[in-house]
C-alpha cells in the first residue's frame, strides 16, 4: 500500500499548530501573570512563544526561523523533563514528549 503524499502537507500544519496550541494549555497559567523576574516564568513565556515562531516559520521560505524555534523547544521541554523528573512515570510527565518529537522533528526537517 503506497502512502498518501498528498496529505502531508496538511499533516505539517497540524503538527505545528498541535504543538503551539498545547504548548500555550500547558504554560498558561504561567504566562497569563508573567513575571518577568522569576525565571520559570520567563522560561514559560519564552516556549510558548517559540512555538508562535515555529508557525511563523512555516510562511517563510528558509528554515532558519523553523529550526531555531524548535531548538528552543526542544531545549526547554528537556529542562521541563529535567526539572519536573518524577519518582514514577505518569501522564503529566509523558505530555512532555509531544513537544520534545515535534521539534526534534522540525530541527530534523526544517520547512521541507
Amino acid at each position: 500500500m503506497k502512502p498518501l503524499n498528498a496529505a502531508l502537507p496538511a499533516a505539517l500544519w497540524i503538527m505545528r499548530c498541535s504543538l503551539a496550541i498545547i504548548l500555550l494549555y500547558m504554560q498558561w497559567p504561567a504566562i497569563k501573570t508573567v513575571n518577568f523576574q522569576q525565571r520559570d516564568d520567563v522560561i514559560s513565556f519564552v516556549y510558548v512563544v517559540a512555538g508562535i515562531l515555529l508557525i511563523c516559520g512555516g510562511f517563510l521560505k528558509n528554515s532558519i526561523l523553523t529550526v531555531l524555534s524548535a531548538a528552543l523547544i526542544f531545549i526547554i521541554t528537556l529542562y521541563f523533563l529535567y526539572m519536573h523528573f518524577p519518582s514514577e512515570v505518569h501522564l503529566g510527565y509523558l505530555i512532555y514528549l509531544w513537544p520534545l518529537s515535534v521539534s526534534l522533528f522540525y530541527m530534523a526537517n526544517g520547512n521541507e
